[in-house]
């Protein structure tokens, strides 16, 4: 669920597009745990099935661990590229914050020679800058 919350821009927006209270989302996200026994709540597959389709991921994605250590790997990378930056802390970055990782990280690659789109590095986002 952290994955898919960092993918559609936050526990709020995931809700949106569940069509859940982003209370609910949260519990999901978090474990919550049951009142009456103290364990977290599980999520049933029908509501695995139902978020994968409206997340548009296959079939059996919210059954696979994407999760290596401390650090998750995104589905379209085979690796992490970073070693002394984990993407699980990445993920609890700000949105503004995470613009900004970005920014700075595109303007390296550029630096370095790597094939990066203009328009990702031509100046900061207004929103960081104000």
């Amino acid at each position: 669920m952290q994955i898919l919350a960092s993918e559609f821009g936050g526990v709020g927006k995931l809700a949106e597009l569940l069509e859940r209270k982003q209370s609910q989302v949260s519990q999901w996200l978090h474990g919550a745990k049951n009142s009456g026994t103290g364990k977290p709540r599980g999520m049933r597959p029908n509501s695995c099935r139902y978020i994968e389709r409206k997340c548009n991921k296959p079939a059996g994605w919210m059954d696979t661990d994407h999760m290596d250590g401390d650090k998750r790997i995104p589905d379209d990378f085979n690796i992490w590229p970073f070693q002394d930056l984990s993407y699980e802390k990445v993920l609890k970055l700000s949105e503004r914050q995470r613009i900004q990782l970005e920014t700075t990280v595109l303007l390296a690659a550029k630096d370095l020679g790597l094939d990066v789109a203009s328009r990702n590095v031509s100046k900061v986002p207004q929103k960081i800058c104000g």
